[in-house]
């Protein structure tokens, strides 16, 4: 069976108030099988979300560069009219944005804005519309408590209940790829683990394959098939989920890892504890003119790493990674 989505060397810039390009996406490839999780990861700044957004081709105003293709099911929806763009988006592909409590209309019902998104992709039956709203809430919510989200208006609701109604909306039209950009980056430990588990039971109940965007590896585990880690704009490692979390082969990754807190910790010196940091940061500004982008801030550096950028190199027949260590002499 061939890849649902296929990404090809993506590139996006962005001009600033200020006139100067910035790359948000330098070079991006990756495709995604039917029914597969693909874990994004990355510090703030890394390009996740504008990830997220390129795949629906939703640019900012600021746009100047943007090239390579973003193949779903073999339609390229970077070349793809407007009118076509509409039937996917929503439909086929479903993006579910970072905080739940700007994505949603505050002045609107829970169960209104989920009908909103049936009657944009041609369920107008009133009787039809409440009945699939019901259904799909009901995937989400108790039986009881599911009206009862239906008729609230969103400050009315909990940070994990908001997030559910974005699920709602998101799975509202059975779609065949789901793009979560950080939806529990605004919860606290329980709920985040609630929330999984509402990712999960939809993966098994409707086959979806999912893009789940993170900052913290900790959810990864037992959840996605493959992982992708972005710095700078570009993939910096790709490979099975195992293999990264496990064992993870760029500088990066590694310290990345290392400046996550458990989920959970329930050893009763936790608090005190100091995490390790990742000096200076990813800020276009920071980068360097030439070499490998994460150079300035790796503890691992050579001199060759000053020169010239790596390139992604195999230590696996299902594990890339962009570092000089790896290739070969």
């Amino acid at each position: 069976m061939g890849a649902i989505l296929e990404v090809r060397d993506l590139r996006v810039a962005y001009r600033s108030r200020g006139g100067v390009i910035f790359r948000a996406l330098d070079g991006i490839s990756f495709s995604l099988e039917p029914g597969e999780v693909m874990g994004v990861l990355g510090e703030s700044g890394s390009g996740k979300s504008t990830l997220a957004t390129s795949l629906l081709r939703l640019f900012h105003a600021n746009a100047v560069d943007i090239s390579g293709s973003v193949l779903f099911q073999g339609q390229d929806l970077l070349q793809a009219e407007a009118d076509e763009l509409q039937k996917i988006r929503g439909k086929l592909i479903s993006l579910i944005f970072q905080e739940p409590s700007v994505a949603l209309h505050p002045t609107l019902r829970a169960g209104r804005q989920v009908r909103q998104v049936l009657a944009a992709h041609g369920m107008n039956c009133r009787s039809a519309l409440e009945k699939r709203t019901r259904e799909v809430l009901g995937r989400l919510f108790f039986a009881e408590e599911a009206e009862r989200i239906a008729r609230s208006y969103p400050h009315q609701l909990s940070g994990g209940q908001r997030q559910r109604v974005l699920i709602a909306q998101a799975i509202a039209c059975g779609p065949s790829v789901l793009i979560a950009d950080e939806p529990t980056a605004s919860l606290d430990p329980t709920t985040q683990m609630e929330t999984l588990g509402v990712f999960r039971t939809l993966r098994k109940s409707m086959g979806l394959t999912m893009i789940f965007i993170t900052h913290n590896p900790a959810l990864l585990g037992d959840f996605a098939d493959r992982v992708l880690v972005l710095y700078a704009g570009r993939v910096v490692e790709l490979g099975a989920a195992q293999d990264i979390l496990v064992s993870p082969k760029h500088p990066y990754t590694r310290a990345l890892f290392q400046s996550i807190a458990p989920l959970f910790d329930t050893r009763r010196d936790s608090s005190k504890k100091k995490l390790p940091t990742i000096s200076g940061d990813s800020l276009e500004s920071s980068l360097p003119v030439a070499g490998c982008p994460f150079e300035p801030r790796c503890p691992e550096r050579m001199e060759i790493c000053k020169s010239r950028e790596p390139g992604l190199v195999n230590v696996s027949e299902t594990h890339t990674v962009s570092c000089f260590r790896y290739e070969s002499p």
